[in-house]
């Protein structure tokens, strides 16, 4: 399914097949089950679940909120407000934070990523059960593991941005 120019609000539901939306509308929420969603031009409001379907979103959206079980989400950073979410999948945001953004990757086992332009201005807070965490910011803590898990927050440049990941046994991977 393809749609193009949307500049309203719309509701798309499929079983199978990609879905595809070009335009920078005010509300789009789109489910499907085993379907990739490819969404470019940032509405305002997008919600976005697959079952087993990658998801991409190009352009951003103000409020966005992109939940798989088993796809790959990938995402460029122009949000104000953005929720990722996956059971199995990778988790993969590029860019910068805008000052006040936020931020939060949730995911079981999949690795989550951030990789930052720019110079980050962000408060971070880092969490994983069982998994590693690797970031090469400067200013970052070195992270140390406990019986507990691993947790690991820090501050760059004032922290005008604030980023959230956290996964069972997954990677976190926070690079510049």
């Amino acid at each position: 399914m393809r749609v193009e120019n949307l500049t309203g609000s719309l509701d798309v539901y499929t079983i199978d097949g990609p879905v595809q939306a070009r335009g920078a509308g005010r509300q789009l929420r789109i489910e499907t089950i085993r379907g990739s969603v490819d969404v470019a031009g940032g509405p305002e409001w997008l919600r976005v679940r697959t079952g087993a379907g990658d998801i991409d979103l190009r352009g951003g959206a103000r409020d966005v909120a992109l939940v798989t079980v088993s796809g790959a989400i990938r995402s460029d950073m122009h949000f104000a407000r953005g929720r990722f979410e996956t059971f199995s999948g990778t988790v993969s945001l590029a860019g910068n934070l805008a000052p006040g953004s936020h931020a939060e990757i949730d995911t079981h086992s999949g690795r989550a990523e951030m990789r930052l332009t720019g110079t980050p201005n962000a408060a971070f807070n880092l969490f994983t059960n069982s998994g590693t965490v690797q970031t090469n910011l400067a200013r970052a803590p070195t992270v140390k593991r406990t019986s507990g898990g691993t947790e690991t927050r820090f501050t760059v440049n004032g922290g005008a941005a604030q980023a959230t990941i956290r996964t069972f046994s997954g990677e976190i991977h926070l690079q510049q």
